[in-house]
Protein backbone atom coordinates (compact mmCIF):
# COMPACT_ATOMS: atom_id res chain seq x y z
CA UNK A 1 0.00 0.00 0.00
CA UNK A 2 2.81 2.37 0.72
CA UNK A 3 4.61 1.98 -2.82
CA UNK A 4 1.20 3.07 -4.36
CA UNK A 5 0.73 6.35 -2.43
CA UNK A 6 4.15 6.64 -3.28
CA UNK A 7 3.31 6.31 -6.92
CA UNK A 8 0.12 7.91 -6.68
CA UNK A 9 2.33 11.09 -4.93
CA UNK A 10 4.49 11.06 -7.70
CA UNK A 11 1.86 11.19 -10.69
CA UNK A 12 0.19 14.08 -8.55
CA UNK A 13 3.11 15.89 -8.80
CA UNK A 14 4.03 15.42 -12.37
CA UNK A 15 0.30 16.03 -13.24
CA UNK A 16 1.17 19.37 -11.37
CA UNK A 17 4.32 20.03 -13.70
CA UNK A 18 2.40 18.96 -16.78
CA UNK A 19 -0.41 21.78 -15.81
CA UNK A 20 1.90 24.35 -14.33
CA UNK A 21 3.56 24.25 -17.67
CA UNK A 22 0.32 24.54 -20.18
CA UNK A 23 -1.08 27.51 -17.88
CA UNK A 24 2.60 29.16 -18.39
CA UNK A 25 2.33 27.93 -21.69
CA UNK A 26 -1.10 29.36 -22.72
CA UNK A 27 -0.32 32.83 -20.86
CA UNK A 28 2.86 33.55 -22.51
CA UNK A 29 0.95 32.28 -25.70
CA UNK A 30 -2.34 34.65 -24.94
CA UNK A 31 0.24 37.35 -24.24
CA UNK A 32 2.31 37.14 -27.34
CA UNK A 33 -1.25 37.24 -29.66
CA UNK A 34 -1.92 40.14 -27.53
CA UNK A 35 1.42 42.20 -27.97
CA UNK A 36 1.10 41.36 -31.71
CA UNK A 37 -2.95 42.61 -31.93
CA UNK A 38 -1.56 45.69 -30.28
CA UNK A 39 0.97 46.05 -32.50
CA UNK A 40 -1.37 45.65 -35.03
CA UNK A 41 -4.14 48.04 -33.63
CA UNK A 42 -0.98 50.59 -33.57
CA UNK A 43 0.35 50.43 -36.93
CA UNK A 44 -3.48 50.57 -38.46
CA UNK A 45 -4.21 53.33 -36.08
Amino acid sequence: MKKVKVLSKKAISILDMVLFSVSIATALYLKDTYNISLWLYIIVA
